[in-house]
């Protein structure tokens, strides 16, 4: 499988399970801002992938709009898919939020899902000389939702999304919060910077 596809968990999800990763229906943090720790090109070693497809690089290029387009591709030259996804960043409290949505996933993209629901949610922080990624659990996110303890939705079945529906004022304080932190769990990728 290419690089893209399970080298990045929004598209290996998109991929392999048929399903985007739990999203929210707004955007974390109100006012979109471009974080300027996220510029210019990472490498980056993804969590969750396949020895020998667990590179890539982010080229991160801040707009006059004050969002951010990320432009993922292969470590590994002989492989030159290359993914598109907008970003925008919020801090609530004291962590760090980017709010994706995928724009182009690259040569071989056949999901039929449909367009993209929301935006995912990733914390981020910095961590010495490198940036850490967490996306949010889908099992935690959907016992949360399913328990009340944040508006939302969730599909039927295994692959079923997750997607938190919440006005932007009750997400930001649900995010704030000790157990809406604890959603981010999953690491999602080490970014260290190469330029």
């Amino acid at each position: 499988m290419k690089l893209l596809l399970s080298a990045v968990a929004l598209c290996c999800t998109l991929a392999l399970a048929a399903c985007f990763p739990p999203a929210t229906l707004h955007p974390i943090g109100g006012t979109q801002t471009a974080d300027p720790l996220l510029t210019g090109d990472w490498h980056a070693k993804m969590a969750e992938s396949d020895p020998g497809q667990d590179e890539a690089n982010f080229h991160f290029k801040r707009q006059a709009d004050g969002s951010i387009t990320l432009e993922i591709d292969a470590a590994n030259k002989k492989d030159m898919d290359r993914m598109t996804v907008a970003l925008t960043t919020a801090q609530v409290g004291a962590n760090r939020f980017a709010n994706a949505k995928l724009v182009d996933a690259g040569p071989g993209d056949d999901t039929d899902k449909g367009p993209q629901r929301g935006t995912m949610a990733f914390l981020y922080r910095q961590e010495g000389a490198t940036v850490v990624i967490y996306q949010m659990d889908e099992d935690a996110t959907k016992a949360a939702i399913k328990a009340g303890k944040i508006q939302g939705e969730v599909e039927p079945g295994q692959f079923g999304d997750a997607i938190i529906t919440a006005d932007p004022a009750a997400l930001n304080a649900f995010v704030a919060s000790p157990q809406g932190v604890a959603l981010f769990s999953e690491k999602f990728a080490t970014l260290t910077k190469t330029n």
